[in-house]
């Protein structure tokens, strides 16, 4: 049942075969159900002209579930604003409340994502060369570790820093489980610069930035 629906009190009509065969049939497993909902999210998402940077759907109390769905243009494009996000969340909210996955209630989350933008691959830290960034994983001894530091290149062996001190670091992607921008505010406003220069005509939140992470819509299901 989706959350915040109310059951009658009065006493349910008989259903037939049929009509418990049409329901749809909840999705079991955290795997399974992300590649679902994923699958889902990218026909609505690609349709609209841009593309998923993140999904993350996390369990919350009472068995429901939280979704958080990260969207951007192409980077050499001007970023997402909120009234796309707030089209992009009705459309993905209508489409899992026809599939309802989702074995208990759940909440929707559709935002650009922000100065801790996800790094996906080599494209992604080419095209924010020079911006800091932030790698979390473990290092050759098995202990977690974190490396910050401007991004300097990245190839198939690993991604280079310039840390403190001016020294270059290389990072195995092996280790690496997480990669994230961590940009000072003055490189945020100037990536928010870039991006409205590749299109002038257009608007970009990312303007506006240095107080706000991100524009966001929600919807609950």
């Amino acid at each position: 049942m989706p959350q915040g629906a109310t059951e009658s009190s009065e006493a349910p009509d008989l259903v037939n075969a049929s009509e418990v065969s049409a329901r749809p049939a909840k999705v079991r497993g955290a795997a399974a159900l992300h590649e679902f909902v994923a699958s889902t999210v990218q026909e609505v998402v690609a349709a609209a002209g841009i593309e998923i940077v993140e999904l993350r759907i996390l369990r919350a109390p009472g068995n429901s579930y939280r979704l958080q769905l990260f969207v951007d243009r192409p980077l050499d494009q001007p970023g997402v604003n909120i009234d796309e996000c707030a089209s992009v969340s009705r459309k993905v909210g209508a489409e899992l409340e026809l599939d309802d996955p989702f074995p208990g209630g759940w909440d929707l989350e559709v935002s650009s994502p922000g100065m801790n933008r996800l790094l996906r691959d080599l494209a992604d830290f080419a095209a924010f060369e020079g911006i800091r960034a932030r790698l979390k994983g473990r290092a050759p001894d098995g202990a977690r570790k974190t490396w910050i530091g401007a991004l300097i290149r990245a190839d198939e062996d690993g991604v280079t820093l310039k840390v403190d001190g001016g020294k270059h670091e290389t990072v195995a992607h092996t280790v690496i489980e997480r990669a994230e921008l961590d940009p000072t505010i003055e490189q945020w406003m100037m990536l928010g610069k870039r991006r409205e220069n590749a299109n002038p005509e257009a608007t970009d939140d990312h303007s506006d930035a240095a107080d706000e992470d991100a524009a966001t819509e929600g919807v609950t299901g």
